[in-house]
């Protein structure tokens, strides 16, 4: 499971980003990031299964940077990032995200990119009552300490009026939410999955209208 030396670990390899310190660090990769990794993603994803009512696979992120395109050749990302949902369905199915980074542990729900038809359906959900009830989600969220992603958008797509009282929903291409915490320790050890979970749940109002979306119309 994860634990104080995961986070150790991520905080060296932002220090020292480069291919010699890495191979020399190979060990505590292997142990404290990959395999513990695994084994928290794996055991979250059954337990937020078990809550939500379906069946949740994991995703590890790799660690790796493709630098084909960037000016950043800093080889390795210096974070873990785990995302669990369905191995099946709509391919813009929300998920559940968590994040383990130098500084902050963060979690979140979502999706980053709605597909073209689910896309559609988000705006018109969202012109509607539909998009009440999502707003008055995200305003909770956000008084209980929340943050959701910003806008992809500068101006309100065609055919909305531009004063919509929802207009900045409707500026969205995919919608995620998050939650930030400076104490690491909540995911470390055999408790870390169930505090994860027990967290992310928190989002489900939210992943529960993205889940419907998707699956009525994505």
């Amino acid at each position: 499971m994860l634990s104080a030396e995961t986070t150790q670990f991520i905080r060296d390899l932002a220090a020292h980003n480069d291919r010699d310190w890495f191979k020399a660090n190979e060990a505590r990769h292997k142990q404290h990031y990959k395999l513990a990794g695994e084994a928290f993603g794996e055991t979250l994803a059954a337990q937020l299964g078990d809550a939500l009512g379906a069946d949740l696979v994991p995703r590890n992120f790799r660690i790796f940077r493709d630098v084909r395109f960037s000016k950043d050749k800093t080889p390795y990302n210096p974070h873990l990032r785990i995302g669990i949902g369905k191995p099946e369905g709509p391919s813009d199915h929300p998920f559940m995200m968590v994040g383990l980074q130098p500084d902050s542990l963060v979690i979140g729900a979502g999706r980053m990119a709605f597909e073209k038809s689910t896309l559609e359906d988000y705006r018109v959900r969202v012109d509607g009552p539909d998009g009440a009830d999502l707003a008055a989600m995200l305003g909770n969220l956000e008084a209980s300490g929340g943050r959701i992603g910003k806008p992809d958008l500068k101006r309100v797509p065609a055919p909305y009026d531009k004063d919509h009282e929802r207009a900045d929903l409707l500026r969205y291409k995919g919608l995620t939410v998050w939650r930030d915490f400076e104490d690491h320790s909540l995911a470390y050890d055999d408790e870390g999955p169930a505090n994860i979970a027990q967290r992310l749940l928190e989002f489900r109002p939210v992943y529960d209208w993205l889940a419907e979306l998707t699956s009525a119309g994505g």
